[in-house]
């Protein structure tokens, strides 16, 4: 089914790591410098369980964006999809049940409160609000492409997502308090 034509959500923040592959690259420089062997033994691990993700486009960006709707703050998690029925073999295994929905949307469970999941393209788009995954969102590799030339994490705000009542709201109500201090 064709998606709805809407306007794209414009994140407040936008954290991001370049790529798994990315990660695990400074995994290895930073294990390769500790001098505690339990601890390196640990996060190899970890490494090693990173690796396993079958399904998931390791060599794009993963990470999430802050969306407000109104006065309520969302979180948005972005996942990049190689293969869909591999990915959610691979989260099965980790004990998380999949339940599909809808075409394309889907019911995670397994942590404190349920997540639910939308596929769109080549990405998950994953939250606690099943509402907030309506929106649509830009696409994760276009806009971190400028971050991550040199950076591996990258995190940004934006102040002109920020819808402009929502500004003169905040600012009244800081200004409000700094009176109330001075008193």
């Amino acid at each position: 089914a064709a998606e709805p034509k809407r306007p794209v959500a414009k994140p407040v923040a936008f954290v991001s790591a370049a790529s798994v592959e990315r990660l695990i690259g400074e995994f290895d420089y930073v294990l390769d410098s500790i001098e505690r062997p339990e601890t390196a033994k640990k996060l190899r691990e970890m490494r090693e369980s990173a690796t396993r993700l079958k399904g998931m486009g390791l060599d794009r960006p993963v990470g999430a964006m802050l969306l407000l709707d109104n006065f309520t703050p969302n979180v948005i998690g972005f996942i990049p999809i190689e293969n869909r029925d591999d990915l959610i073999e691979t989260l099965e295994s980790y004990e998380l049940g999949i339940e599909e929905t809808d075409e394309n949307e889907y019911l995670v469970r397994g942590g404190p409160k349920p997540l639910f999941a939308v596929v769109r393209e080549r990405y998950a788009y994953v939250s606690d609000v099943q509402d907030a995954l309506k929106k649509k969102f830009p696409d994760p590799e276009e806009y971190a492409k400028t971050l991550h030339g040199d950076y591996e994490l990258a995190v940004t705000a934006q102040r002109t997502a920020i819808p402009d009542y929502l500004r003169v709201f905040f600012t009244e109500a800081i200004r409000g308090q700094m009176d109330q201090q001075r008193r």
